[in-house]
Formats: C-alpha cells, sequence, structure tokens
C-alpha cells in the first residue's frame, strides 16, 4: 500500500467496525479532518461526500490515514468555516485550571468560555470510529441506500 500525502481538501475514505461500511472525512490546513456524520456500504461521490453533515473535526494522528487503511476518493473545496484553525480546550491535570489553546498559545480561560470546544488531542482510528458511532447511534438512524447519515 502506498503511503497517504495529506493535502488541504482531500476526502478520505476509512473503515467503520461492521465489515463492509465506511465512513469520510476531509482533511484540513491545520492537521485536522471534519469527520461526516455518516456510515455507508457504498461508495459516495465527492459532491454528495461534503453535502453530509459534519459530525466532528479533530487532529489526527500522523500514522492513522496509513496505518488502518484510510484512501484518498477525491478532493473538494474547504468551505470558509473550516478555513481557519480550530481553538481547543486545555485541561491542566494537576490544577483543574481551563485554558484555550490556538495557534501554538495557551490563554486561561473559564468553564463557560470552553464550552463546546474540542478538547486538545491527537484522535487514532479507532477512537474516530468509536465516537462516530456512538454519535451514528444516538441519531437512531436507519440505513438508505447503504448509507446512514444524519440531516
Amino acid at each position: 500500500m502506498a503511503r497517504i500525502i495529506k493535502k488541504p481538501g482531500d476526502l478520505l475514505k476509512f473503515p467503520l467496525s461492521e465489515a463492509g461500511t465506511h465512513a469520510y472525512c476531509q482533511w484540513l490546513a491545520d492537521g485536522t479532518a471534519r469527520v461526516f456524520l455518516a456510515a455507508c456500504a457504498s461508495s459516495l461521490a465527492g459532491a454528495e461526500i461534503i453535502s453530509l453533515p459534519v459530525a466532528f473535526r479533530v487532529p489526527v494522528c500522523n500514522d492513522t490515514p496509513n496505518r488502518y487503511g484510510w484512501e484518498k476518493v477525491g478532493r473538494a473545496g474547504i468551505p470558509p468555516s473550516f478555513l481557519l484553525p480550530q481553538r481547543y480546550v486545555v485541561k491542566d491535570a494537576f490544577t483543574g485550571a481551563f485554558s484555550i489553546y490556538f495557534e501554538g498559545q495557551e490563554t486561561a480561560a473559564t468553564r463557560v468560555e470552553v464550552q463546546g470546544l474540542e478538547t486538545l488531542a491527537l484522535w487514532p482510528h479507532p477512537r474516530i470510529v468509536e465516537r462516530l458511532e456512538t454519535q451514528l447511534s444516538a441519531c437512531s438512524i436507519a440505513p438508505i441506500n447503504g448509507i446512514r447519515a444524519a440531516a
């Protein structure tokens, strides 16, 4: 298998835990992936992929795409809201104090200020799959034409 060189805008397909199913994400310029809220049994075209709702956006471990059988399936423009780097919450393990991490800088923050922010962590494939499948099951969506996605 050839090594995947990820570029902003690349659409990637990755396997889910149920045999024969997969999901999609789009690689972003800051090294994060916006993961789409869908589980598919058949392939989708690029326009179909980017029309899916977004489940979450996370930094992905560098080896994840190559190690877990991800594959490039296309390329698409990145929406303006995903062009900017993402802010993350950091919670000090000793003091419990919160801060916001943005572009290499941490700024002290309150619990209210960090609500809704993603925790700063690198996500490996198994955790991405687990999180996506948990979100899909919470939606209670039945597959249609081999695709289970939230509206």
